[in-house]
C-alpha cells in the first residue's frame, strides 16, 4: 500500500472532465479498470513495465480526488497539474490524509 490522500474539493461533473482529459494528455498517465473502478495511473518514465505497482493511482468521487501515492510521501509530487487547475479556477479544496 502507498501513502493515501483525497482532495477533497466539490467539482461539476464537466469539472471533472475536463480535468480527467486534462491530466490524460500527459505522456506518463493512462486510463485503466478493473471490475469495480475506473482509474486514472501514473508512472515514471522508468517504471512503464505494467507487472510493477504504477507510482500512483487517481480515482475522481463525487467528494474529490483519491490518490493512492505509491512513490513520495508529497501528495503534490507528479499532481502539479492538479494543484494549477484546481487554483486556477479559483475551487476550494481540502486534503485529508488517511494516515492521520
Amino acid at each position: 500500500m502507498g501513502f493515501e490522500y483525497k482532495i477533497l474539493v466539490d467539482l461539476t461533473q464537466q469539472q471533472s472532465l475536463e480535468l480527467q482529459n486534462l491530466i490524460l494528455e500527459q505522456p506518463c498517465f493512462s486510463r485503466k479498470s478493473d471490475f469495480k473502478y475506473d482509474y486514472i495511473e501514473f508512472r515514471h518514465p522508468n517504471n512503464l513495465d505494467q507487472k510493477y505497482m504504477p507510482n500512483l493511482r487517481l480515482l475522481f468521487e463525487a467528494d474529490g480526488i483519491y490518490i493512492c501515492n505509491n512513490s513520495t510521501t508529497s501528495i503534490w509530487d507528479d499532481l502539479t497539474i492538479i494543484r494549477n487547475h484546481i487554483e486556477t479556477n479559483h475551487l476550494t479544496y481540502r486534503i485529508f490524509d488517511y494516515s492521520d
